[in-house]
């Protein structure tokens, strides 16, 4: 429309408008092309960053989830990030769900927040004694295909239709802040994306992990993944920072995942009770982990541990995680 206008304009004064004209139609076919072409192109880009066969991926409304295939080996990815390797992904999610459930009193109701594959409440529900678990994530779209997908729903036992299993579609820091009666629960599990954007930040914050306290029982406990001790060490002991800036008592563990690397997480209880490692049982079937390997995930060699004391809290004000985060994975 505006070139249509200026050239009537100027028509006048052009020594040469069939000239203008062309180069006009010139530019226009080219936009026409790149919009014809744009989602083959946007595959073939795709097919370069992602090393396996796509068998899906989508735009949602929050983020692109990318799921590929090799063989057995099928990987999650969001925002070209991994998310799980089907060959190894039951060693992250046993070391996330098992050591804490072993300490719990009460096992009725259990919260995580993310976890829309399905894959720790796939191992909660190897428990009897839980009721309830409420799934918090804010992507609909993922929890559909997880719950929909042959090949998704044979790696997480179908535990997304499982009558135990409540979904709810929510932003977690918005679920954590409502006023209204609260549901407690027996443990909270963070199964949330790594906090590499300024949204995520509040996933990780001193004043989420407050907000999460109220939910808890007295004898409860909160669990999360903490991203790598060895790859962004700072970011990783940043997260114990701000548990204990929120008031919680805390205790890191790490576990080898081959397709990710060294990972680590975060125990916590919200009353300043000591955690007890020699409690720790694995009384359920698993394939990775036994109660002789329990102690092993408790080591930290000095190195790692030296980054400890370095570290300032994380909050919505003072977003420190952000910048430990990018500056651990700069070089990988």
């Amino acid at each position: 429309m505006v070139v249509a206008i200026n050239m009537t304009y100027f028509h006048g004064r052009l020594k040469s408008f069939k000239r203008v004209l062309f180069f006009v139609m010139f530019a226009f076919c080219i936009i026409l092309t790149g919009f014809v072409f744009a989602n083959s192109g946007e595959a073939y880009f795709k097919k370069k960053i992602f090393s396996d066969e796509i068998i899906y991926t989508k735009r949602t409304k929050y983020q692109e989830v990318t799921i590929t295939q090799w063989k057995n080996d099928i990987r999650m990815f969001i925002e070209g990030n991994l998310q799980f390797c089907s060959i190894d992904e039951y060693r992250y999610h046993e070391t996330l769900v098992h050591p804490v459930m072993s300490l719990l009193n009460d096992q009725t109701n259990i919260l995580i927040l993310g976890g829309g594959d399905g894959l720790a409440a796939r191992e909660i529900l190897k428990y009897d004694g839980v009721k309830s678990i409420d799934i918090v994530d804010i992507d609909k779209d993922v929890i559909e295909f997880c719950r929909k997908n042959t090949m998704i729903k044979k790696l997480n036992n179908g535990s997304l239709d499982d009558k135990r299993v409540n979904i709810i579609i929510a932003d977690a820091f918005n679920f954590v802040s409502k006023t209204e009666k609260m549901k407690i629960y027996n443990l909270i599990i963070s199964d949330l994306p790594d906090p590499n954007n300024i949204e995520l930040n509040k996933l990780y914050s001193e004043e989420f992990y407050a907000l999460l306290k109220r939910y808890l029982a007295a004898d409860g406990y909160f669990v999360g993944q903490s991203n790598s001790p060895y790859f962004s060490p700072y970011s990783f002991w940043c997260i114990g920072k701000t548990l204990e800036n929120a008031g919680y008592n805390v205790l890191p563990f790490r576990v080898n995942v081959p397709s990710f690397g060294e990972w680590g997480f975060f125990m916590a209880s919200p009353n300043g009770r000591n955690i007890n490692i020699d409690k720790i049982k694995i009384k359920v079937d698993t394939k990775f982990l036994n109660d002789k390997f329990i102690t092993r995930l408790f080591a930290f060699d000095d190195e790692t541990l030296s980054i400890k004391d370095k570290v300032l809290g994380n909050s919505l004000n003072h977003p420190v995680i952000l910048r430990y985060y990018n500056e651990g994975w700069i070089d990988y």
